[in-house]
């Protein structure tokens, strides 16, 4: 859940840096499916950040973690640790995109 909410965080800061008109939008929007915002936003009207096994990898992060925050289930440790490099590489590719690296 940590890991979505990190990607989650960093996803709407580069749409509002690199999109300052979706300022407001971005602000309200609460938990948005990242996996569209990518495929049918980021990828579609900004440049491409990630490919089709990445779209698969958000929407089952996206799954696991509407899973623990709504149902209380536990997922154990699922993926754990793709996971973590795939969020930590995409975070890495976002900062690259704006500057900050």
């Amino acid at each position: 859940m940590v890991l979505y909410s990190a990607l989650e965080v960093a996803t709407k800061n580069y749409i509002k840096t690199k999109k300052p008109d979706t300022d407001y939008l971005v602000n309200k929007m609460q938990s948005p499916d990242l996996q569209n915002l990518y495929k049918h936003y980021i990828n579609a009207k900004i440049e491409v950040m990630v490919d089709k096994a990445g779209l698969t990898t958000i929407q089952e992060m996206g799954t696991q973690r509407n899973k623990i925050a709504h149902q209380g289930e536990d997922v154990g440790m699922t993926n754990l640790s793709a996971h973590y490099s795939f969020v930590s590489s995409l975070i890495k590719k976002l900062e690259i995109s704006l500057g900050y690296v």
